[in-house]
């Protein structure tokens, strides 16, 4: 379970989220980030056929559909998140 209190201390550059997670589904979390002010990019990592208007529907900077090779999600963190 995610302490929102650590993202205060912690400031990450790139959130990877599972969309289908138990008790906070990838929606909620999304969501939730983002009233705390959060502006955080994201990268949606979903097995569902319908990633892609997932990710957009919660605004976020890429997606990778399940199962991905690595290189695959390499590429999706350079492009949202790049140096």
């Amino acid at each position: 379970m995610l302490y929102w209190g650590r993202l205060d201390h912690i400031r990450p550059l790139l959130v990877l989220l599972d969309m289908r997670m138990p008790v906070l589904d990838g929606w909620g979390f999304a969501r939730r980030l983002r009233e705390r002010g959060m502006d955080l990019p994201i990268v949606v990592m979903t097995a569902a056929q319908d990633a892609k208007c997932w990710a957009q529907e919660i605004g976020a900077a890429g997606y990778v559909p399940k199962p991905f090779e690595l290189p695959d999600l390499i590429n999706a963190v350079e492009r949202a998140c790049p140096a």
